[in-house]
């Protein structure tokens, strides 16, 4: 019960951190239920001017995160996500199949869906920004770069179809259902 109690801490503190990154435009959704068994539970949802955005987050103080690329070679089957020197890559393939869920669900509109892996508090390199697969990899700094990302689409500039976006999220009776509707409520 302890553990729960300490893991629902770390999950609404991460949401906090996410919404304060995505700025007063930024729409979220939080603990979408994986349905269908295929993907695992979606962490967070941003609907932003620019995009909607599948984000998984951690807590990871201290971390040294990285991407590494066996034998030199840069493609999706060589690069290798590394969380303090563990390779964390399932958590890749797992944001991309439910990027791949929530186009899905979006098929009616034009609006571009992007991927985002968000390391709290941990160590990642200054010098360049890292991507894998696609996907941003960074931490609350970088999340709020490409939350609050200047550039518009037209299908979501306007503030009533990042409200109609999210709805129909809501109303999607594949993977990005609600997990646990009291909590959504107080966060949505």
């Amino acid at each position: 019960e302890r553990r729960c109690a300490v893991r629902d801490e770390q999950a609404r503190s991460v949401a906090d951190a996410l919404e304060e990154a995505g700025g007063g435009q930024s729409r979220f959704l939080h603990r979408r239920q994986d349905t269908d068994g295929t993907c695992g539970d979606i962490d967070h949802l941003a609907v932003t001017p620019s995009g909607v955005w599948v984000v998984g987050a951690w807590h990871e103080a201290g971390a040294r995160v990285t991407v590494a690329f066996a034998n030199g070679v840069c493609d999706d089957d060589r690069e290798r996500l590394l969380v303090r020197g563990r390779d964390k890559t399932q958590l890749v393939r797992r944001l991309t199949c439910q990027l791949d869920a929530v186009v899905a669900a979006l098929a009616s509109y034009d609006v571009p869906v992007r991927g985002l892996l968000c390391f709290l508090d941990a160590e990642l390199p200054r010098v360049w920004e890292p991507v894998i697969h696609g996907h941003a990899v960074g931490d609350a700094e970088r999340a709020r770069q490409v939350l609050q990302a200047p550039e518009r689409c037209p299908a979501l500039a306007d503030p009533d179809r990042q409200d109609l976006s999210g709805e129909t999220l809501l109303e999607h009776g594949g993977p990005v259902q609600r997990h646990d509707p009291a909590a959504v409520q107080q966060r949505d």
